[in-house]
């Protein structure tokens, strides 16, 4: 992940990521004017958040999506050297005009459930975190995001501190930065910065936006 290797820019990058995390903002709080009703399935939600609502031509619209332009394809497959798909990312996001520069444009958002309690929390590092630091999931301008599905209330500052336990315990030798409140978005999300390092090449930090959104209003009985 040599950044200078590519045309696109590091800072680019970063806000490239946060406009994506706004969009996706912008559809949750649609979702919820709405009164949209989902399934308590991490797929299930992912789904309904890319079909109906960011790759949704009338919602792209609506919410100013289709000015920026870019396209969430929903689990999509990591392909390696040999042409073998070696992992999924729930969200992979791109921007044509950047693609026409450089094919390895691209963002990945991945998507964990979250109820308070402790298997969802030590697996949002597990089958989150980690994936980006052990590079299942290519980091290539130094940001990518992840979103926390809440399907439960729980109060999310407490719930983060709990998290950050886990990042301790699993890899806090390639870690920087645990999670830490950032209002990259606006006041009232609850948005974390976290900074890592890659383990094979540690000199490599990059960093995880993490949107949290309540879903809980919105699973089904």
């Amino acid at each position: 992940m040599n950044l200078s290797n590519y045309k696109y820019t590091a800072e680019a990058a970063d806000g490239d990521i946060r406009l994506i995390l706004t969009h996706i903002l912008d559809c949750h709080k649609l979702m919820i004017v709405e009164n949209r009703k989902v399934k308590n399935d991490e797929d299930t939600i992912r789904y309904i958040l890319t079909e109906d609502y960011l790759m949704n031509p009338k919602v792209r619209k609506k919410l100013g999506i289709s000015l920026s332009g870019y396209l969430f394809q929903p689990e999509a497959p990591i392909i390696n050297d040999t042409y073998k798909a070696v992992g999924w990312i729930d969200i992979k996001v791109f921007l044509p005009s950047q693609i026409e520069d450089d094919q390895k444009a691209l963002y990945f958002i991945e998507c964990k459930r979250l109820d308070g309690k402790s298997k969802l929390n030590k697996y949002y590092v597990e089958g989150g975190i980690l994936r980006f630091i052990e590079n299942k999931y290519q980091t290539f301008f130094g940001s990518n995001g992840m979103l926390a599905f809440c399907v439960a209330p729980f109060n999310v500052e407490a719930n983060t501190l709990k998290i950050n336990k886990y990042i301790n315990n699993l890899c806090k030798e390639n870690t920087e930065k645990v999670l830490a409140k950032n209002d990259f978005l606006d006041d009232e999300a609850n948005t974390y910065l976290s900074q890592h390092w890659l383990a094979a090449t540690p000199v490599e930090k990059f960093s995880l936006y993490h949107l949290m959104l309540d879903f809980s209003p919105m699973i089904e009985k």
